[in-house]
């Protein structure tokens, strides 16, 4: 059975500004430790996993108002909070999910894949499933969230991905004009090819997309993970069901070859960021830089069109520098019980934090950019 776990109070951001207590013991518990929230997803091969009896409440907590100098003074009526832990995201409201996900640091950074319809997509569809864990994991904490963690004893992991970053452009020829002549020029050959082999590139997003564009991209994503030995962990279900609950949220960007679809790359957009994630095209098909105009260049324009700080294109692939994402340090915070593989993974990821942080100075120092640009 499908299973989300969370801590949810459905109530306004100011709450972060007041502390909770422990109904039955009086006993606050400070202000640092209710200022952030974990949110988790976990998938993988669909395994059943035997049920287990537990205790699915938490206990009662009420609400105190903070005080000008860390007194604090009772509502007129105590507000009680009930924590328990639920075994699908389908038992929260859609609206208290979202209001809760809100990212401490405004509406602006707005993450779609905690959404209550992103989440309910791929449990309603199959796509995620229940484990047994002896380990915590976080992955794409902020910095201050990253910071916050480590300080309760989770290991922290320095990552890295490829982004794109909106300098007030007003156009995609703007943006180039940041670039040295050479990557400049290239560029605009790539673009170019794509006109070239009779292919015309869209972007659409919500009633826009339609099921046969879902069908057609299935069938474009299961291309992907059999080419790449990987697992196809989503359903065809998963798009429509998705794309249904986000709306504008999804950007579908596709190629056509006369009438036919050949390619296609999924965005999803959030307060002020594209995420760029899924990309396939049909078997056997080969479109020279098409790869780069569906991933990149599309994403690029969109987020300008739309006034989006950033495109975040993912981890992996050096050749997105030559195309303006460049490298940005991103966190994972890992909590392990077992001590000595604690100790272990601890040594291993200071080693690899170093090494990291020179890998991406030198690339920045080798940036597509001119140097009074960026």
């Amino acid at each position: 059975m499908p299973t989300a776990m969370a801590v949810a109070v459905a109530v306004s951001p100011p709450f972060l500004g007041r502390t909770l207590r422990k109904t039955f013991s009086g006993r606050r518990i400070p202000n640092s430790d209710v200022r952030f929230s974990i949110k988790a997803i976990f998938w993988g091969p669909k395994k059943a996993v035997e049920p287990t009896k537990q205790e699915l409440s938490l206990g009662d907590f009420s609400l105190s108002e903070l005080g000008a100098e860390g007194d604090t003074s009772s509502f007129d009526k105590d507000r009680k909070l009930s924590v328990r832990v639920v075994s699908s995201i389908s038992e929260i409201l859609p609206h208290e999910w979202d209001a809760c996900s809100v990212d401490a640091a405004g509406p602006d950074k707005f993450n779609p894949f905690l959404t209550h319809g992103f989440l309910s997509s791929l449990e309603e569809t199959g796509c995620a499933v229940k484990y047994q864990v002896s380990s915590l994991h976080i992955t794409f904490p902020s910095a201050d969230e990253a910071g916050k963690l480590k300080e309760k004893g989770f290991l922290q992991r320095v990552g890295m991905q490829y982004h794109w970053k909106n300098h007030n452009y007003r156009s995609f020829d703007d943006f180039l004009m940041d670039m040295k002549q050479s990557k400049r020029k290239t560029i605009r050959q790539e673009r170019k090819k794509i006109s070239a082999q009779n292919l015309t590139m869209k972007r659409l997003r919500g009633y826009e997309i339609k099921a046969k564009h879902w069908d057609t991209f299935y069938k474009f994503y299961r291309n992907t993970t059999d080419n790449k030995w990987g697992s196809a962990y989503l359903t065809r279900d998963f798009f429509h069901e998705m794309a249904s609950k986000l709306g504008d949220g999804v950007l579908l960007v596709t190629a056509e070859e006369g009438d036919e679809l050949v390619a296609g790359a999924l965005n999803l957009i959030g307060g002020d960021t594209i995420y760029g994630r899924l990309w396939g095209c049909l078997p056997h098909a080969y479109y020279p830089n098409l790869h780069f105009e569906a991933c990149y260049y599309q994403a690029i324009e969109a987020a300008i069109e739309l006034n989006l700080d950033k495109v975040e294109a993912g981890a992996q692939g050096e050749h997105k520098i030559q195309r303006g994402y460049m490298p940005v340090a991103t966190y994972s915070c890992h909590y392990i019980l077992d001590e000595d593989f604690r100790k272990s993974i601890s040594n291993f990821l200071i080693r690899e934090q170093a090494q990291l942080e020179y890998v991406m100075k030198v690339l920045r120092e080798s940036g597509p950019f001119k140097d009074n640009a960026t």
